[in-house]
């Protein structure tokens, strides 16, 4: 028999993880031929996910557990939990219990139609008004900056072929960005449209400062567009700055009422300048994460396996 493989990546979900997993034994694969097998991994969580995981190890038989030195956030969570799994097709969930995970057969009978990955797409959005607009201004970045087709939607819960996450498993990269990883090795992709969960844990673990983080990979990992960007910036605002010298300077000589003025020559400078210090720090950017890669910072360190 077949076997689907489940990856959660766990982070402070004492109160969710064991409704999320005995979701996922309420899926009856076997009339798919499938079995299943669930992965945890533990970012080094601060409340008590980790006995939780152990429990559900104990309890399951088909559950693993893996638990990480230090929080390595959901990407590399999720690519340490790649690594301990035996199934054929690799699934996603997350460890609220928003993914309607007892679902997923649609997902998995959509993928074997030929396509090489499949996501949940939800009509209806759930969560704080934060998490949503965080939703929508990631999809336009990824549509932008790494070419993802518009009528494809990047969720939380997701199925995939063997060799898709086999490949995304050679990425060393210590800031990974799934989403750009996996559109470089496929573009075979589909989305079924399903009813999202409402949240068990309440709040997102998603803070402004973690999903500048995730935006931030993405932009450097897979686009060289934000370069390109502050280039024709710089472009715009050199010609922009010479327009209006060009328009200083006709009106110095057509008007006897002109005045030299402090304010305007400010506002130029501060302008120019501040597009400089932008394109700088963007360049910045790229070149530290450079820096990082060459002295092989790990992607995620892997403290205990958990059977």
């Amino acid at each position: 028999m077949k076997k689907i493989s489940v990856v959660v990546a766990c982070y402070n979900s004492e109160s969710s993880l064991r409704d999320v997993v005995h979701s996922l034994t309420g899926i009856d694969c076997s009339r798919i031929g499938y079995e299943i097998e669930v992965v945890l991994v533990n970012d080094c969580s601060n409340d008590g996910t980790l006995g939780v995981i152990r429990d559900l190890c104990r309890e399951f038989e088909y559950v693993r557990g893996v638990s990480l030195a230090r929080n390595f956030g959901q990407q590399s969570a999720m690519l340490a939990g790649f690594r301990y799994c035996e199934g054929d097709y690799i699934a996603y969930c997350d460890d609220d219990g928003q993914s309607p995970v007892t679902d997923l057969i649609q997902l998995v009978q959509h993928l074997e139609e030929g396509y090489d990955m499949v996501w949940a797409k939800y009509p209806e959005r759930k969560g704080s008004v934060f998490k949503r607009v965080g939703s929508v201004v990631n999809d336009k970045m990824v549509n932008l900056l790494i070419g993802k087709p518009r009528d494809l939607y990047f969720g939380n819960l997701w199925v995939a072929r063997k060799f898709v996450i086999i490949e995304a498993m050679k990425c060393t990269n210590p800031f990974p960005y799934l989403g750009g990883l996996f559109l470089s090795i496929t573009k075979n992709m589909s989305n079924v449209e399903l009813a999202q969960n409402d949240s068990k844990r309440g709040e997102s673990r998603y803070s402004f400062w973690r999903l500048l983080s995730v935006w931030l990979n993405g932009f450097t990992a897979y686009s060289v567009v934000p370069l390109r960007l502050a280039s024709l910036t710089g472009v715009a605002s050199s010609c922009g700055g010479f327009i209006f010298m060009v328009y200083i300077l006709v009106q110095g000589f057509v008007s006897e009422n002109a005045v030299d003025g402090y304010s305007s020559i400010m506002s130029v400078l501060l302008f120019m300048f501040g597009v400089v210090l932008i394109t700088l720090g963007l360049m910045g950017e790229y070149l530290g994460r450079l820096y990082i890669n060459v002295n092989r910072v790990p992607q995620f360190v892997i403290k205990e396996v958990i059977e």
